[in-house]
């Protein structure tokens, strides 16, 4: 066994290459200990790497490359081979030609064509990508009679589909996918991701750019050498055989060519070969659901904290795509909510600690750090967030889901008031363009998760009180539109009094209509409801879950029969 190598956790980026480090080589049944804040290997690990780092990435995504559209449509278009086409109707002929129009798009494409040459395989891809066509029905034509044509078509996308599968095939073109849609997202402007690459190998260039150069790194001799790492702390030689940051993606900057950006025109932020090899590792790391879209959660107390976390966010996002859940912008808030139950599951309330949670979110960063305080209010409002999953509201063709608004304002530290406005709006107006796809139970839950997060924020009483709170308010609201029951636009007109005076934080407003809208129908204000003059907190919660209690009872039975326990008595 050879000397050991020690890489320590440093900042968020290297601690993601450190993870994705650490995930080739388990992925690849290499041994590395993991130690309270680094990890331990050996050099012999590095051997074949590049093929290893390929490897994980293809395992991890194969599933998000267009390639796996292939196959799943392959898989589908077996049975209607089989059974002759028999059931294949216009619409499956539709998906046909989309299918054939984008593999001739993806196979003429010059970085898949680069890397034909590597794959060994009887069939030549690029006469099969000519032969491929459309299949157009002619006045008066029916699917039986291109039922040729289709079989015919259908044997090239076989042979495609074979080619793309083949062990040649899956390692090159599945690998060219994933470093444009999961590896540029890390890092850039050097390897394979130079605007002039060295070598058309994938494989070579990665291994020469970084392996290479990381083993001769590691067995000169550094007694002599005169910088530091600015990373890893370990020597480096010169200047000249030292590396700066500016490819890892919206960090750093070339020091060449930019000077001024560093104090009294000199640079001293250099990394070592080894550093810049465990940032190559970032893909590996931060875990992404589409090309746009990761996340990572940077446990730096502890290397085994942070594979446990980063791994529980892996495996739930897993777990939504094996059940078929097709909205993958849900995947990651979904995944941090179990993340932070695991965390909160395994440490006592004092020992929980800030978390900082690096997304990116359509290609940029967006950084958090989640306190305890959020992390209970999201654990503590699980059950509620998911009941908001499948809720949303879709607007000039855009469709926005309440679920990742909740917790994107959690994670803010932003609380829920304008949210609840908007959507109590939406529920009033039914304007043109809105159409709604949640109910006042819904609202109702946001209200309840709000009331978690203030808590958290300024302790606003415990959590039954808390409950009783909104319960009692929303029964309220309900029972008033009753009096109004014979007309209902007279209580929209009262809603939207109640929620200016709510938008403005102005409590008296609030009362003056309330005092008003009861002495019409002759009934007492309820006492709870003065508590609004409190602070702007609880004119917030309380106003807020009244008025849903309100909106509830001028809208149709099916949204009636939502609203929980309405048949209480009022308090």
């Amino acid at each position: 066994m050879g000397e050991k190598i020690r890489v320590q956790l440093s900042d968020w980026q290297f601690n993601a290459g450190i993870l994705g480090f650490y995930n080739i080589l388990k992925y690849a049944g290499n041994r590395v200990e993991v130690k309270d804040n680094y990890i331990e290997f050996t050099k012999d690990v590095l051997e074949n790497f590049e093929e290893k780092f390929f490897s994980y990435l293809i395992d991890t995504y194969e599933d998000i490359t267009h390639w796996a559209r292939l196959k799943r449509f392959y898989e589908k278009q077996i049975a209607h081979y089989k059974d002759g086409f028999k059931t294949f109707n216009e619409s499956d002929l539709d998906n046909f030609n989309k299918m054939i129009v984008e593999l001739k798009d993806y196979l003429k494409r010059s970085n898949y064509s680069k890397v034909y040459e590597f794959i060994s395989s009887e069939i030549d891809i690029q006469e099969e990508e000519k032969r491929l066509k459309q299949i157009k029905l002619l006045k008066g034509q029916n699917i039986e009679d291109v039922k040729e044509d289709l079989i015919q078509q259908f044997k090239i996308i076989e042979s495609i589909y074979k080619y793309v599968y083949s062990y040649d095939g899956k390692k090159y073109l599945f690998a060219k996918t994933l470093i444009y849609n999961i590896v540029n997202q890390s890092w850039e402007n050097v390897s394979f991701l130079n605007r002039m690459p060295k070598h058309n190998d994938i494989y070579r260039d990665y291994k020469e750019t970084f392996v290479d150069k990381t083993i001769e790194y590691l067995n000169e001799d550094k007694r002599k050498f005169k910088l530091s790492c600015f990373v890893t702390g370990l020597p480096i030689k010169n200047k000249s055989t030292a590396y700066d940051m500016g490819f890892l993606v919206d960090t750093g900057f070339d020091t060449n060519r930019k000077t001024s950006h560093v104090w009294n025109f000199y640079n001293d932020v250099y990394i070592c070969d080894l550093a810049r090899l465990i940032y190559s590792c970032m893909p590996c790391g931060m875990f992404f659901t589409t090309s746009d879209d990761g996340i990572f959660i940077n446990c730096n107390q502890s290397v085994q904290e942070l594979i446990a976390a980063n791994n529980n966010v892996k495996e739930s996002i897993m777990q939504s795509v094996r059940q078929g859940e097709t909205n993958r912008n849900l995947y990651i808030y979904k995944a941090l909510v179990q993340a932070m139950q695991k965390e909160v599951n395994i440490r006592t309330e004092y020992e929980l600690s800030d978390v900082q949670v690096i997304r990116k979110v359509n290609g940029r960063y967006r950084f958090n750090i989640l306190s305890r305080e959020i992390i209970e209010t999201i654990v503590n409002s699980r059950d509620l967030l998911n009941g908001l999953i499948s809720a949303g509201y879709m607007e000039s063709r855009n469709y926005y889901y309440l679920y990742p608004m909740v917790i994107e304002r959690i994670l803010n530290g932003v609380n829920m008031f304008n949210l609840i406005h908007i959507l109590l709006i939406n529920k009033l107006t039914k304007s043109e363009g809105v159409t709604t796809y949640y109910n006042s139970y819904h609202i109702k839950s946001i209200n309840q998760i709000n009331l978690n997060f203030l808590k958290g924020v300024s302790g606003l009483m415990n959590e039954q009180k808390r409950t009783e709170m909104i319960n009692i308010s929303n029964r309220n609201g309900w029972y008033l539109g009753q009096e109004y029951k014979d007309n209902k636009e007279k209580v929209k007109g009262i809603a939207y009094r109640l929620l200016n005076a709510l938008k403005t934080r102005n409590a008296e407003s609030f009362l003056h209509n309330l005092l008003n809208s009861y002495m019409y129908v002759g009934k007492q204000v309820p006492k709870g409801l003065i508590e609004v003059l409190e602070d702007e907190d609880k004119l917030g919660i309380i106003g807020y879950a009244f008025v849903t209690g309100l909106v509830s009872s001028a809208l149709s039975e099916e949204e009636k029969e939502n609203m929980e326990n309405i048949n209480e008595g009022v308090n």
